[in-house]
């Protein structure tokens, strides 16, 4: 432990001393460059001498002038206060930035937060409708920001500890009232989803590593069984080197996926995640779903729906988690006017530092939102096999369901004798390539009923029924409900 913190310190060191370095080559060097050029050597004299007479020296040791007037009055009175301006702003901007982070606790912390930049604006805008000079306009622009922050300290002063509900998955303190999506139970939604399609082999697959992340693998792994899920966390095989380098994510990304065993299932930690990893698969040649399947651990139309093969993501009640906080906040509020004691009462016992504000009582309260189901689109609405011709059926089934077809027209296209197709049929799935059909044209037409509001007729004629009777009379045998019944059955609730 000694010897990593001394090699902590080490490397410490030697980056602020390159950064010094660095800082002094870029000083010196922005006295040469410009319309008319300065030798770095005689802007080192210029410099040297102006320090050497400001103390006296030059009449004890004086220097030989070697630069002319021209170059003198360049360095001293035009480069030198604009080079020394712009550094002393870059020093300020990161030690406020650097107060931002660390008073926040956020590395992304800014000067909106505190509504610095906005009164800024706003004193600049003013003072510009005023007409006033340019100095004018910046030392408005200052006294904008400065009364902005003032104005937002004032309040917090006044009215300390204002309810708050957390709605991000993070760790947080107990102390804070939240309402957050069930990320583990996500992750259990995943581990029976694949399992239903006969998957052995299933990863994690996520480009940035935080707490919520953390419940999903949670949640996914046990509920799959811990130590049978590979976990793709970029920032763990990047070691924190190479993190934000994009080409060294696509290029491991593409290794982890030719080294994984085939087919695998994939739940992905968002969207976002689950069109990269989508992509990279697409450039590689790999089948999605059949070598590949892919699951949004979050449902984004925007993300999912418009890939060439579209992702089925697991569907989060947004709604009724912002209607859940927003009547958690208001109960918040009526309680904090309720419940307060008068001025020099004392805490009440068993309340943490964190609650004790003004005698105010914040009581930790936390609820949870379920998801709601899993949006299944061609991304995972597969069968998992290792046998190359039971893929390659799966994938004509979902390719033609528009159009009536039967086994004899799936063997003729893989060029197999059809006796050969219905045993692996039979020896595998339990059952014959038509149930598989049917099955596959059932699921579409359940899809189908739930996200759109297309006609039954319209619906059997994509889904490969000949008419909307045949349909009917099919679904109603394989759900046990009518299509019309069905979707009323499972409609979702309407805005508002």
């Amino acid at each position: 432990m000694q010897t990593k913190g001394n090699n902590t310190a080490k490397r410490r060191a030697t980056v602020l001393l390159l950064s010094g370095a660095a800082l002094l080559a870029v000083f010196l060097l922005s006295f040469s460059l410009g319309r008319y050029g300065v030798p770095v050597v005689q802007v080192i004299r210029i410099l040297f001498h102006k320090a050497w007479a400001s103390v006296g020296l030059d009449r004890v040791l004086p220097m030989t002038v070697t630069w002319t007037a021209e170059m003198e009055t360049v360095v001293i009175n035009i480069r030198l206060p604009r080079i020394a301006m712009a550094a002393l702003v870059g020093c300020a901007l990161s030690a406020a930035g650097a107060t931002f982070q660390g008073v926040f606790r956020n590395p992304m912390a800014s000067p909106d937060i505190l509504g610095a930049s906005s009164g800024a604006a706003f004193g600049a805008a003013l003072a510009i409708l005023l007409g006033l000079s340019s100095r004018l306009i910046t030392a408005a622009a200052f006294a904008g920001s400065i009364t902005t922050v003032v104005l937002v300290f004032l309040i917090a002063k006044r009215a300390p500890g204002i309810p708050v509900v957390n709605l991000v998955n993070s760790r947080i303190s107990r102390s804070i009232p939240s309402c957050l999506i069930d990320v583990a139970t996500v992750g259990r939604l995943a581990a029976a989803h694949f399992r239903e399609r006969g998957f052995t082999h299933t990863a994690f697959f996520s480009m940035e590593w935080m707490y919520g992340r953390e419940m999903q693998l949670s949640g996914f792994a046990t509920a799959w069984g811990n130590g049978n899920v590979r976990k793709w966390i970029w920032p763990e095989a990047a070691e924190g080197k190479t993190i934000n380098n994009q080409a060294a994510m696509v290029k491991w990304i593409r290794t982890t996926l030719a080294d994984a065993p085939k087919p695998v299932a994939t739940l992905c930690a968002n969207s976002y995640n689950a069109v990269t990893l989508l992509n990279a698969c697409l450039d590689m040649g790999l089948s999605v779903p059949d070598e590949v399947a892919i699951l949004s651990a979050n449902y984004d139309p925007a993300f999912c729906d418009c890939q060439a093969v579209p992702i089925s993501g697991v569907e989060i009640d947004s709604r009724r988690q912002a209607k859940e906080a927003a009547a958690l906040l208001d109960r918040l509020i009526d309680r904090q006017r309720a419940v307060r004691p008068p001025t020099g009462a004392a805490p009440v016992v068993g309340q943490s530092p964190r609650d004790r504000r003004d005698g105010r009582r914040y009581d930790s309260t936390h609820i949870v939102i379920p998801p709601t189901r899993i949006v299944i689109q061609r991304s995972t609405d597969v069968l998992a096999t290792e046998n190359p011709i039971l893929r390659q059926s799966f994938q004509f089934i979902r390719e033609n369901l528009s159009r009536p077809f039967g086994a004899a027209e799936i063997a003729t296209h893989l060029a197999i004798p059809r006796i050969r197709l219905d045993r692996l049929f039979a020896l595998e799935l339990k059952r014959s390539a038509g149930a598989e059909i049917m099955r596959q044209r059932i699921a579409r037409a359940k899809q189908m009923l739930l996200e759109s509001d297309a006609t039954l007729a319209a619906i059997a004629a994509d889904t490969g029924f000949c008419h909307a009777s045949y349909l009917i009379s099919s679904f109603k045998k394989a759900v046990g409900t009518t299509p019309r019944r069905y979707r009323i059955m499972n409609a979702r609730p309407t805005a508002g």
